[in-house]
């Protein structure tokens, strides 16, 4: 290995341990009670960037003094028949890499990531990932771990948001991958860490062939029908030509911005709601409205679309187009249509009251104006 090789060498692996200090720390000061070291699940697809990560782990013992113990973790979707299968043998024969580091893994796990309803007809982009998060979820609360990391690089960041940008997102939106994401629903109760989203692809491939570490290519990652292939293969290329590696830097930075104002925006938000809401009994939210003076009706979308966040209730079926209509009806200025089924809402006088559906559980915890997770999204920086 050259000089320069080595140099860059100690840059990744400096990176990449100062990245994941700085997330523990910010969990464990949001931690209530002694924090006792845990493992981290490593999530790894056999892809260059999820090998990369899971080798940095195996080259540090510790971070920041704390001790480094994880588990590695394949999530068999099944979905690409026998590469599918050779994928799992790849990471099953992986056992004799792991020996010729420091800090080999506490384990090797294979879970199975298929929705219990089966897989539907058409893509299989959004199912898959529910499907890997629930499944990783599950075993992280299994093997009591702190955290999980996933191999996200700069590139995922600025595919991203180019990819909401398209899809119509607003400000908030552009945020996109977060370094750290803190449980936001029930089935949900392991943070997620990201530590790789400042290095590039090119980099981490790079590393990984000065060591000699062999991944695996995932061929349905060159099909350019999904909206992410085709912004991977098509458009980032050519911005890359024109303005080198700082077009994802840019895009990335701007998701940065985006996150920043929206966690501004959040907190007026949650100040609004507060100031609105009146004691609750259950399940049955009551606002009263003169509280808080909400005079415009994007505003008090806003306000909605938190409290559905906060409650932590299902927004698959609630558009921006309905929590705009709703707040048009809490204004006196449209009717109440088309909402989803078994959800009351009643209004009397400047008093709104919002009744769920009766199989939605009531929450406990999560995002809120009250509550031990309020430092949720100083976390998420």
């Amino acid at each position: 290995m050259s000089n320069h090789q080595i140099h860059a060498d100690d840059r990744l692996v400096r990176a990449f341990a100062q990245s994941m200090e700085r997330f523990l720390l910010r969990l464990e000061q949001s931690h209530q009670g002694p924090w006792t070291p845990a493992p981290v699940v490593v999530a790894v697809s056999g892809g260059a960037d999820s090998m990369a990560m899971a080798c940095l782990f195996a080259r540090c013992d510790s971070f920041g003094g704390r001790p480094n113990p994880w588990h590695l973790t394949f999530v068999q979707h099944g979905l690409r028949g026998a590469e599918s299968v050779e994928d799992e043998r790849f990471l099953r024969a992986s056992i004799n890499l792991w020996s010729r580091f420091k800090n080999p893994p506490l384990s090797l796990a294979i879970v199975p990531g298929v929705p219990a309803t089966g897989w539907p007809k058409g893509s299989y982009e959004a199912p898959a990932r529910t499907a890997r998060y629930t499944a990783l979820q599950s075993h992280a609360a299994m093997v009591g771990a702190c955290a999980i990391a996933t191999a996200h690089t700069l590139e995922d960041q600025a595919e991203t948001v180019l990819l909401r940008l398209m899809r119509g997102t607003g400000l908030s939106g552009l945020r996109s991958i977060r370094p750290i994401r803190r449980p936001l629903t029930q089935s949900e109760n392991v943070p997620i860490l990201r530590p790789l989203l400042h290095q590039k692809r090119t980099q981490l491939r790079q590393w990984l062939a000065s060591h000699s570490i062999p991944w695996r290519e995932d061929s349905s990652n060159q099909l350019l029908v999904p909206d992410r292939n085709f912004i991977r293969h098509r458009i980032l290329p050519l911005l890359l030509e024109r303005w080198g590696d700082r077009g994802p830097v840019f895009l990335a930075r701007l998701g940065r911005e985006a996150a920043r104002w929206a966690e501004i925006h959040q907190r007026e938000l949650d100040r609004q709601i507060q100031d609105m809401e009146m004691p609750r009994a259950g399940r049955r939210v009551v606002w009263h409205l003169a509280k808080a003076k909400i005079k415009r009706t994007n505003r008090l979308a806003d306000c909605l679309h938190r409290l559905w966040q906060r409650e932590h209730w299902p927004m698959i079926d609630w558009s921006t187009v309905r929590f705009r209509r709703l707040a048009k009806f809490i204004r006196g200025r449209g009717p109440l249509e088309g909402m989803p089924g078994g959800w009351s809402i009643y209004l009397d006088e400047h008093v709104v009251r919002f009744d769920p559906p009766q199989d939605i559980p009531v929450k406990s915890g999560g995002i809120g104006i009250t509550g031990s997770a309020t430092t949720e999204t100083g976390l998420e920086r």
